[in-house]
């Protein structure tokens, strides 16, 4: 085997906020898992799982934050340090410098 899918059942929950043209705008995103999980190979069989490495359950990037340094708001690329948003490695930088 070379692979295999792991299906979690569960809820997604996005937060939107309203930015700065007035649009609401997801800020944060979470899946929360209710249950087991099934593993199934590549052709949808359900097997035992394998021993692997947890992946987490990222939901991957927000379109729009706001940088937690300086507040500017962040349309697209971003840095995100743990939980927390930046605009550039100059914002990061400086944040950890007070730390």
């Amino acid at each position: 085997m070379d692979g295999f899918n792991k299906i979690t059942l569960g809820f997604l929950v996005q937060s939107f906020q309203k930015n700065n043209s007035g649009e609401f705008a997801c800020k944060h995103q979470e899946f929360i898992g209710i249950g087991g999980c099934d593993y199934e190979d590549f052709d949808g069989n359900l097997i035992n799982p394998p021993k692997y490495k947890y992946q987490s359950y990222d939901m991957g990037k927000i379109t729009h934050a706001n940088c937690n340094w300086c507040g500017k708001e962040i349309d697209a690329e971003f840095i995100k340090f743990g939980t927390i948003f930046f605009c550039s490695e100059n914002c990061l930088d400086e944040c950890r410098a007070v730390q």
